[in-house]
């Protein structure tokens, strides 16, 4: 008897708490959102300059939010000021503004002006900008062919099946993994066409917190409106050999 009436009491408070739990989150005093995914694109023009388009998943379960933050861009992106956020299962579109946080530099922050922010659900949005691999030196020298190499946004939660696309200038080399060590971690797949070159590459899991600098070889020839000398250095002068007719005039004269 006193078991099955401690075992009602505790049914009551369970169902009291998970009530003034409920009402908690609906008044906005429970807020959670996860970023679930971040998909990234770099399309690279022929100068070596490169729009990239981050295609991030949120999943809000308690709360409404008007701001999502994106931490680790470089501060030297051109930053698109526009971007739609889509719920996932289906709905009208939120436009969305993306600025700069000049108070925590390489933040972008997405915000929602109208209604009271987004709730309970998961979300896709695109977020873009553009970026010098020239001036950035994300652009480099190695060997006879160049390197790519670029780091993503640190996963604030880790990230399934992590995936970055290079959109490559097509050239007579193709692209490839910029070191073989990395086969065992990232897998690799080439797409080829007459204009472009993609090179998809996955890795299976992104720690937490980590930033994975994501690294091609790609042949120069892709990259001809790029004229940096740290990539193309001035060939170097031809030296005319020594002119011998010089000496034999001489030595004649003093014959």
């Amino acid at each position: 008897m006193l078991v099955a009436r401690f075992a009602r009491r505790l049914i009551a408070s369970s169902c009291v708490a998970a009530a003034l739990w409920s009402g908690s989150a609906r008044a906005g005093g429970w807020q959670e959102m996860h970023e679930t995914s971040d998909d990234v694109r770099l399309e690279v023009g022929t100068d070596g300059v490169a729009t990239v388009q981050h295609h991030l998943r949120y999943r809000i379960v308690a709360g409404h939010f008007k701001t999502f933050d994106l931490v680790g861009v470089d501060p030297r992106a051109e930053i698109a000021p526009d971007a739609v956020l889509t719920p996932e299962k289906g709905g009208a579109e939120i436009l969305a503004r993306v600025e700069p946080v000049a108070k925590t530099p390489g933040t972008l922050r997405i915000m929602i002006d109208e209604g009271k922010g987004l709730g309970r659900g998961t979300y896709v949005v695109d977020v873009k900008y553009r970026l010098d691999l020239v001036a950035t030196k994300m652009l480099t020298r190695d060997g006879a062919m160049w390197k790519i190499a670029w780091t993503a946004p640190p996963a604030p939660e880790g990230h399934d099946g992590a995936r970055v696309v290079f959109d490559l200038p097509a050239a007579p080399t193709e692209p490839r993994l910029a070191a073989a060590a990395e086969s065992t971690t990232t897998l690799s797949t080439l797409r080829r066409t007459t204009e472009r070159d993609e090179l998809e590459l996955v890795r299976a899991h992104v720690p937490r917190g980590e930033a994975v600098t994501w690294a091609a070889r790609v042949d120069p020839k892709a990259f001809p409106l790029v004229t940096s000398p740290e990539l193309r250095p001035p060939p170097t002068p031809e030296v005319a050999p020594p002119s011998l007719l010089g000496s034999n005039v001489k030595r004649a004269l003093v014959a």
